[in-house]
């Protein structure tokens, strides 16, 4: 598969352990960071809301181009 950086993206929604795994595909390489926004600023709280409400999280590489961004909830935890 050969796309540009940041020009596919799926998503994937599966069934885990009494829960759901949620995860992000996309075609770049740069790690996901937990940053530190500013008051104002009008991103940069995605993955600060992904750590506060997953059970765990985490990325790693893909098939083809890019990482896989992924989150599991499980009720009642």
């Amino acid at each position: 598969m050969s796309v540009a950086p940041g020009m596919e993206i799926e998503t994937w929604f599966r069934l885990v352990d009494g829960g759901v795994r949620s995860e992000v595909h996309d075609a770049s390489d740069m790690a996901p960071q937990v940053r530190d926004p500013e008051p104002g600023a009008s991103g940069g709280r995605g993955l600060i809301l992904v750590a506060a409400l997953a059970d765990r999280w985490g990325y790693g590489a893909r098939c083809g181009p890019g990482k896989v961004v992924w989150a599991e909830l499980t009720p009642g935890r």
